[in-house]
């Protein structure tokens, strides 16, 4: 018995959590599952402003949030992203993510509760602010 419970946990570590998976429309990336740093970046690509590090930027901002804060991150994003959000336009070279308040208004509060740091000014937390204008 403990052969097989030491099987079952090795098997664990394979692939990451579903949850850190965002399935894009077969417009933006082929129905293929992106990261949350390849679907925004992929979105600020279509808006024109995303840079051409934005993804290896996207990560190292991401590396350093707890697994808490990831976890809330990814479920607002994939929320928003179901609901075909969120608008992006450029303001200069920065992208400015728009969500309607009421839309996933609770996978937000969970997000910015896990992620104390994340504030309206963090580069490429954008998507955590709403109202019609990003929240800026």
């Amino acid at each position: 018995m403990l052969v097989a419970a030491g099987i079952a946990l090795s098997a664990c570590k394979g692939a990451p959590p579903s949850i850190y998976c965002v399935f894009e429309s077969e417009v933006l990336a082929g129905g293929g599952c992106l990261t949350e740093c390849e679907s925004r970046c992929n979105l600020q690509i279509g808006a024109g402003c995303a840079s051409a590090t934005c993804v290896g930027d996207c990560e190292a901002r991401a590396s350093g949030r707890s697994t808490d804060c990831l976890d809330a991150s990814y479920s607002y994003w994939r929320c928003l992203r179901v609901s075909g959000l969120p608008q992006v336009t450029c303001r200069g070279a920065e992208p400015v993510f728009s969500v309607p308040d009421n839309v996933c208004a609770s996978s937000r509060e969970v997000a910015l509760a896990r992620c104390p740091a994340l504030t309206d000014a963090s580069a490429g937390d954008a998507e955590l602010d709403s109202g019609g204008d990003g929240g800026r």
